[in-house]
């Protein structure tokens, strides 16, 4: 990390090239319980998608 965001190195990437990416595999939110996201996303499709059918 300290090598790519060194201006002097020649690893050196700048701010507006880099990129992060985030694969919600708990380094942002735990892994082991139902997250507010993934309990938002259910209430979404449950409540406001006009498109939802629920299984028979």
């Amino acid at each position: 990390m300290e090598d790519v965001t060194d201006p002097d190195s020649e690893n050196y990437i700048p701010e507006m090239d880099r990129i992060a990416t985030f694969d919600m595999d708990g380094t942002l939110m735990g892994e082991l319980y139902p997250t507010y996201l993934e309990y938002y996303m259910l209430a979404w499709r449950i409540l406001k998608d006009l498109d939802y059918q629920p299984r028979r």
